[in-house]
């Protein structure tokens, strides 16, 4: 559907079609599926490694999986309260 969506805002874009373009954003923005798509990408659910050049505490820096996170939040936790990982 991506590169659908983005071969219509091209179209869109090229036509000058203001209204359409207002449209099409509208249209995307009520997209039940775009806020899984941005946890899965930028968010809490992004895989992959740490994004140090985020701010810390922020969603998307961890990276990994889920799971992955619960068990560092554990740890996290235990050395919290013991003073040793």
């Amino acid at each position: 559907p991506k590169l659908r969506q983005l071969a219509e805002l091209r179209s869109l874009v090229l036509a000058g079609d203001r209204d359409g373009i207002v449209r099409f954003g509208d249209g995307i923005a009520s997209d039940p599926a775009l806020p899984v798509y941005h946890s899965r990408t930028y968010g809490t659910q992004r895989t992959g490694p740490e994004w140090s050049a985020l701010p810390d505490g922020h969603p998307g820096r961890p990276g990994g999986k889920r799971s992955q996170k619960k068990k560092r939040a554990a740890v996290t936790a235990i050395s919290d309260t013991t003073g040793q990982r």
